[in-house]
């Protein structure tokens, strides 16, 4: 098993090794809410098919909708809109945008 391990809240993330090439290959992230935690989290791979985690607070993050390259989340009194500005194979630190 691999684990990676998110500061500061220490939340840890088991998977099998492959996981993290798999996603990868098949160039997908996961996005997930918790309304308990107050937490958005992406999961996703880098390229050497390590696993990566990003998370973000807001106040009780429930629905997520995809539409085309945006990402829609609702949150206790807001709508919250996300876009990815990079271009495509553009990389911001360890980010990247692919249309494949």
């Amino acid at each position: 098993m691999q684990t990676l391990v998110s500061a500061p809240s220490g939340l840890e993330i088991n998977a099998c090794e492959q996981f993290g090439s798999w996603l990868c290959e098949q160039n997908l992230s996961l996005a997930f809410t918790t309304y308990q935690t107050n937490r958005l989290f992406f999961v996703s791979s880098k390229a050497n098919g390590q696993l990566k985690l990003n998370e973000r607070l807001f106040d009780k993050p429930m629905g997520l909708h995809l539409a085309g390259k945006s990402l829609y989340m609702t949150t206790r009194y807001q709508l919250w809109h996300f876009d990815n500005f990079l271009g495509n194979g553009e990389k911001h630190g360890e980010c990247d945008r692919s249309d494949k």
